[in-house]
């Protein structure tokens, strides 16, 4: 059968980065005294990575670029009270998520004022049921993840897409343990589900 974890891999696993290092504390004192050209270190560091992680969580909505640019505003804001025990990349991925679901939210509002509740209730799953039988495997899988309800793509992208471990999906979601795990349960049995053709053609 087609493993999730091998279907993450087809999509650029993203290796998780080391503990802060010096280097990161420096830069993050820098950009508190104020130094010139500081904060676009980081910019220029992660930046692609957030676009990622929110096209991935967004579906690459087209106002993923709007995202980013509150993502980095609101760490530039947040910098000050940066607590360093944690990693900046997960506390950037953190506000990613946070960003996310505000957006989402906002999305989902203004929808509500044009469609009616009973088409709004429904799940957008026509672009990806249409997809031809003969496209790619990866298509299929971005397609089966981008179509996962947001509870359970969420912790799917960040362990299968990321390769990130428990404790950093913890910080960054912001759930229990329990929570996490039934999330990630359900989500690889909705995948296994919207990609039981592939699973059948594998095994033949």
């Amino acid at each position: 059968n087609m493993s999730v974890m091998n279907e993450g891999r087809n999509d650029s696993v993203i290796q998780p980065t080391p503990t802060e290092t010096d280097s990161e504390r420096d830069l993050i004192q820098r950009i508190c005294r104020g130094e010139d050209g500081a904060f676009a270190q980081i910019v220029e560091t992660y930046r692609l990575e957030i676009a990622r992680l929110a096209g991935r969580i967004l579906g690459w909505d087209p106002e993923v670029d709007d995202v980013v640019q509150e993502v980095l505003l609101s760490a530039y804001i947040g910098l000050a009270k940066f607590d360093h025990r944690c990693r900046l990349r997960c506390w950037l991925f953190r506000i990613t998520v946070n960003k996310c679901r505000t957006f989402r939210l906002r999305r989902m509002i203004r929808l509500k004022r044009f469609v009616s509740s009973e088409a709004f209730a429904e799940e957008p799953h026509t672009q990806a049921e249409n997809r031809s039988l003969t496209e790619e495997r990866d298509q299929a899988v971005r397609m089966a993840v981008r179509g996962l309800p947001a509870k359970y793509r969420e912790p799917v992208v960040l362990r299968y897409l990321y390769g990130m471990e428990t404790p950093e999906m913890l910080e960054i979601l912001s759930i229990e343990r329990s929570a996490l795990n039934v999330r990630l349960s359900r989500g690889r049995e909705l995948l296994r589900e919207r990609l039981a053709d592939w699973c059948k053609d594998e095994t033949a």
